[in-house]
């Protein structure tokens, strides 16, 4: 049994992050949001593979499932993976399941490496696990308490009045999850 599948509250978090994606991702492509930094992707159908270059991120799907290629590695992922990109990245990504009914979602991140940097330094290195492997491009499951932070962030989009004061903290405490997760050797 996965974490998320024994932790109803990563289950609740994906849920409502699905709701609010649904409501405010309004355009069948990337769209910037006022949250600076945060982006929704929505998609309705399966695409053709599509070049593209990833700009460093986190990332977070939160309905349908995509495939990434990077020179001769694919990744696939899908509701409840989190992706991530430590570097500027050539990638092709198909989308492979995604309706009308029940479309792609995703929500994004844009690393801002002074913000980074200061949450690096904050944090006790012996807390930042170490990596096997150093990849540009990572998935995994998104851990509860990422997604809890992502969706604090996320729900700031219903309430821009909040995003002034509330976005950096919010982003300070997904970083700060990043860096004490699986990735934190690599960020």
């Amino acid at each position: 049994m996965s974490d998320r599948q024994s932790n109803p509250g990563g289950r609740d978090a994906l849920l409502e992050l699905r709701e609010i994606a649904r409501r405010q991702a309004k355009v069948l492509a990337v769209q910037e949001t006022a949250v600076a930094g945060l982006a929704l992707f929505r998609a309705d159908q399966p695409s053709s593979p599509t070049p593209g270059v990833y700009d460093p991120m986190v990332g977070i799907v939160i309905s349908g499932r995509k495939r990434g290629f990077v020179c001769q590695e694919s990744l696939e992922y899908s509701a409840g993976d989190a992706f991530l990109v430590s570097v500027d990245l050539p990638v092709v990504g198909t989308i492979l399941e995604a309706s009308a009914a029940e479309p792609y979602l995703a929500v994004s991140l844009r690393l801002d490496r002074p913000t980074l940097a200061s949450v690096v330094l904050e944090v006790d290195p012996r807390a930042i696990p170490a990596v096997e492997r150093v990849s540009g491009w990572n998935v995994d499951r998104a851990s509860p308490e990422v997604l809890d932070a992502a969706l604090r962030l996320v729900r700031l989009l219903d309430h821009p009045e909040d995003i002034p004061v509330l976005a950096p903290l919010f982003e300070r405490e997904l970083l700060y999850r990043l860096l004490t997760g699986v990735w934190g050797g690599t960020l």
